[in-house]
């Protein structure tokens, strides 16, 4: 249920974010502000009817996630500099 809900909403963001919509026509980028504000909008509704030990537990898997993929986007930067190849 999280993940379907973070996947709809990164959906959303990823387009949203850069001025890109998902059927590919350019629009205006979405301003820092507005991008932030979504962020904290989809963080309450992952908590929202949820503990604080739901919370705290979502919140650690998030950051780990979070770590894990600067991790491969660092090791992807040393490996692949030049021409920005995926390593997977």
């Amino acid at each position: 249920m999280i993940l379907s809900a973070a996947g709809a909403a990164y959906d959303e963001v990823k387009h949203s974010h850069c001025g890109c919509r998902p059927d590919g026509i350019r629009e205006d980028p979405m301003s820092p502000c507005e991008f932030a504000m979504t962020i904290s909008a989809i963080a309450c509704c992952i908590a929202e009817g949820r503990s604080s030990d739901e919370i705290a537990l979502i919140s650690s898997v998030l950051s780990q996630l979070g770590d894990t993929l600067e991790t491969i986007a660092a090791q992807q930067a040393l490996c692949c500099p030049e021409n920005d190849e995926r390593v997977f």
